[in-house]
């Protein structure tokens, strides 16, 4: 019988690599240690509980506790995405330490070797991208004026244009106003000038439509590097609070792959 402070550490060591293999699954970066620490130790008093209730309620909350800690900057899509994978890394590691359990005769073995085959997924989990919270602002260029907003990616933005084939990066209306002096005019579709159209989106809330332009020049500042992306710009008829670009995943990928292949040609 395991003494609480030993089932704590298991549970501990378990959760947090359930944490880092489904975030890196769901294509995140590994979140900082203090959020790391935060949804560990809940967790693991969470599982503690569920034991000493006799119900898994508790121990399902620890999970959604520990993901939402650990990646709630990262967006309301990407930590339900996390979710689902933290679940399938836990049944994972649960499965091989039941498998192994019965092979080798010791639970606790098995429970270490379990963590061990986990940690092969690793080398295989490094092709995922993890750019998801990379892009932090985002340079508008147009007519002779420039724009700096403050951005994220939003991986539930899976807009794309239909002519040109780019994705479609949402921007605010209040935050293109120093890019675009005729923007009330564009809002209210009384003209639109030249190179501008009309995107048609239906959301939750219903059927839209934005202003679509392609700007002359997007560069997106990541990881202390900036990029040039091609990307058309959507105006949004609502002003965002704090971030006021949000940048489809596509987009970043897509310098990912960029990047891969000018290394592979320079090597």
């Amino acid at each position: 019988m395991l003494h609480v402070e030993a089932y704590l550490l298991t549970c501990a060591v378990t959760d947090a690599l359930c944490l880092l293999l489904g975030g890196r699954m769901a294509g995140l970066c590994a979140p900082p240690w203090r959020r790391l620490t935060m949804g560990v130790v809940g967790s693991a008093l969470l599982s503690l509980l569920s034991q000493m209730v006799r119900s898994p309620l508790p121990g399902l909350l620890g999970m959604v506790f520990s993901v939402t800690v650990c990646y709630r900057p990262c967006g309301r899509p990407a930590v339900l995405r996390t979710m689902v994978t933290c679940g399938f890394s836990g049944f994972l590691l649960g499965g091989a330490g039941v498998f192994l359990s019965g092979a080798l005769g010791s639970p606790r073995t098995a429970l270490w070797a379990g963590c061990a085959l986990s940690l092969l997924l690793w080398p295989l989990l490094s092709l995922v991208p993890t750019t998801l919270t990379e892009v932090k602002q985002v340079e508008l260029r147009y007519a002779g004026r420039a724009v700096l907003l403050p951005a994220m990616v939003d991986s539930g933005n899976l807009l794309s244009d239909a002519l040109t084939g780019l994705p479609v990066m949402v921007v605010g209306r209040g935050a293109l106003e120093s890019l675009l002096p005729e923007l009330s005019a564009m809002m209210a579709y009384e003209r639109l000038p030249v190179g501008f159209r009309l995107l048609s989106v239906r959301t939750a809330a219903g059927h839209a439509l934005m202003p679509l332009f392609r700007p002359d020049e997007c560069v997106f500042y990541l990881n202390g590097e900036s990029r040039r992306a091609r990307v058309m710009v959507a105006i949004a008829s609502e002003q965002y609070d704090g971030v006021q670009a949000l940048v489809p995943a596509r987009a970043v990928m897509a310098l990912r792959g960029m990047a891969s292949g000018a290394q592979a040609i320079s090597g």
